[in-house]
């Protein structure tokens, strides 16, 4: 998932800007859509940027669950490669992970797990997510190190 809506603010640096009154609003709708489907994540990695905390928070605020959240100061400037081993390392008690970061990072990042079928039917008219857009993948492997590139199948997206 890419955050949702910053705030352009010249006095505070890029790790300080606050989310929109608009970015607060996708979150809310990110929120009731996962509350429609009821697909929740047992674990959240979120860039530690002001707004990728807030995204997490504004999505989660109004659902009734304990959901684990880290603030890693490791996806914030991360590149798709330091976000594809973040990925290799995620603790296999945890079935499905939401991360949270920043473009270009995050969507070329999600090309690159989309199996060719799932890139073409998602990524043919777009090359980088929109703020608050999310896709789920799915992936064959039980082992979250045997994830591998080009093999994740796209279950559902979610753009407002």
């Amino acid at each position: 998932m890419r955050h949702s809506e910053a705030a352009i603010a010249d006095e505070l640096s890029d790790k300080d800007r606050p989310l929109t009154d608009h970015g607060i609003a996708k979150c809310h709708l990110v929120a009731n859509y996962l509350n429609e489907i009821g697909d929740y994540p047992d674990l959240i990695l979120s860039s530690s940027s002001l707004r990728t905390r807030q995204t997490a928070q504004h999505i989660f605020t109004n659902i009734d669950l304990v959901i684990k959240s880290n603030y890693m100061d490791k996806l914030y400037y991360a590149s798709p490669g330091d976000i594809y081993e973040i990925i290799k390392n995620i603790d296999n008690h945890n079935a499905k992970v939401m991360l949270i970061s920043h473009n270009p990072s995050i969507s070329n990042l999600a090309i690159m797990l989309a199996d060719p079928e799932s890139q073409k039917r998602y990524f043919a008219m777009q090359k980088y997510f929109d703020t608050a857009e999310i896709v789920k993948y799915e992936f064959n492997q039980e082992d979250w190190k045997d994830v591998g590139l080009y093999e994740g199948k796209i279950v559902w997206g979610f753009k407002c």
